[in-house]
């Protein structure tokens, strides 16, 4: 059964390769930003945990439709603290198990000579690195979104993680 979610996360992953080459974008709905928002920070799926100042994080997100609507949707969510942050790539798709939020990548970003730019990232090559780039410059451009941390709630979401495919990384402490 594991051994089938993780081909499952990887098998998404690829399906969505270059998803913002040929894809309408647009805001994440807020059903599905409540999911992300679970999986990448209440349950810590990502591999650096966003910062979190005065108890509430500030965001931009992307979701990007892909025309077979059976396929995942692709959603960043950049989450900043001035012109420094961490940008998440999740998949978003729904099957009889439920809905589920997949971690494909994760990136962190500086401003470095004024401009964004991708300082590293978890997972790929060069193909990646100007699809996180690219959507880094959109989420650039989009309003920040805040929300309290004590306001996040958890949902119905089943998180996966291409980074962690054995579950949810453990916190540091």
């Amino acid at each position: 059964m594991q051994m089938q979610q993780q081909l499952r996360v990887c098998l998404v992953g690829l399906a969505l390769s270059g998803a913002l080459s040929g894809a309408a974008s647009e805001e994440l709905p807020h059903e599905d930003l409540a999911r992300v928002l679970d999986c990448v920070v209440l349950r810590d799926l990502g591999l650096k945990r966003p910062e979190v100042a005065a108890g509430s994080l500030r965001y931009s997100t992307l979701l990007t439709q892909q025309e077979n609507k059976k396929l995942a949707r692709s959603a960043y969510i950049a989450f900043w603290k001035g012109r420094t942050g961490t940008l998440y790539l999740t998949h978003i798709y729904s099957d009889s198990s439920g809905s589920h939020v997949s971690l494909s990548n994760v990136a962190m970003f500086s401003e470095p000579e004024g401009r964004l730019s991708i300082d590293d990232y978890a997972i790929g090559g060069l193909a990646t690195y100007q699809e996180l780039a690219r959507a880094l410059e959109i989420l650039d451009k989009r309003e920040r979104d805040s929300s309290l941390l004590k306001d996040l709630r958890k949902t119905d979401a089943i998180c996966h993680s291409a980074i962690y495919p054995d579950g949810i990384r453990p916190r540091n402490k």
